[in-house]
């Protein structure tokens, strides 16, 4: 199993968006926001109209798609393409695939996206995202924020320990009587590990992931590189919780733990 750890994401307030046809209210350019209330809505559910294409204006290296805040069908599907034109594949491409690898008991974009991972690093000028979900019952496609990220994949994956959690914003109290008051919210994930045996390389370059992340700016976490049905259930976007120091216990060696929340 082989951890990646994405950042920066591509997709900014200042990144061009374009292709398919989207409503004037809700438009393909709300994905470059991190307000999840501010999502982007298709005209209507045709192939046509349900795409997305990116000019970052030179080429960026990346990795990893990440579709988040959507509401793609049971049926769905998503193809991601990289090229040196807009609308191009001939850089990488990721071909038709289901946008849903597991079956949750609850379907719901909000609680898990769709991550598509690419076996290297690419460099492009370009991404085009086309997702195909003609059948959706809601007659349109829905997408809050989209993530392209480069990845950091260290030699040495997570020590035995790793936890996933769930982080639930609900409360419940009772009323002088004995009622029962439930305050129900969103339930987030988070994780928790450690990197026991990073290379001095490794450890350089995340303790600049932490020095330009902080605790407000997004990451993205791969919980295994070539397992499509974990990274959908354990991986997601979110923020780094804590500011963990980068330890030296090894000669030439470094551990790090980490622990990332979802974003919501």
């Amino acid at each position: 199993m082989a951890i990646g750890i994405g950042f920066p994401n591509l997709i900014t307030t200042a990144t061009t968006v374009s292709g398919g046809s989207w409503s004037v209210a809700l438009p393909a350019t709300n994905v470059r926001t991190r307000d999840y209330s501010q999502v982007a809505r298709s005209s209507d559910a045709l192939t046509a109209s349900t795409q997305i294409r990116f000019d970052h204006g030179s080429a960026k290296s990346a990795r990893v798609l990440y579709i988040d805040g959507h509401n793609l069908s049971s049926a769905a599907q998503v193809r991601w393409s990289r090229g040196t034109t807009s609308g191009g594949s001939d850089v990488a491409q990721i071909a038709l695939r289901d946008a849903w690898q597991i079956t949750p008991l609850v379907r719901s974009g909000r609680d898990h996206g769709v991550m598509m991972v690419l076996p290297a690093s690419y460099s492009a000028r370009y991404d085009l995202i086309e997702i195909q979900d003609t059948g959706n019952a809601a007659g349109y496609v829905e997408v809050a924020r989209i993530g392209i990220f480069d990845l950091i994949v260290p030699t040495y994956s997570a020590s035995y320990g790793l936890q996933d959690k769930i982080l639930s914003l609900s409360g419940a109290e009772r009323s002088p009587g004995g009622s029962l008051w439930l305050n129900q919210q969103r339930a987030l994930r988070e994780v928790a590990f450690a990197l026991p045996y990073l290379s001095l390389t490794e450890g350089d370059s995340l303790h600049e992931v932490q020095r330009a992340a902080g605790m407000t700016e997004e990451v993205l976490y791969v919980p295994d590189l070539a397992d499509q049905a974990a990274q959908q259930r354990f991986g997601f976007i979110g923020t780094l919780a804590e500011m963990s120091a980068v330890d030296y216990p090894y000669y030439r060696a470094r551990t790090l733990p980490l622990r990332i929340t979802q974003a919501a």
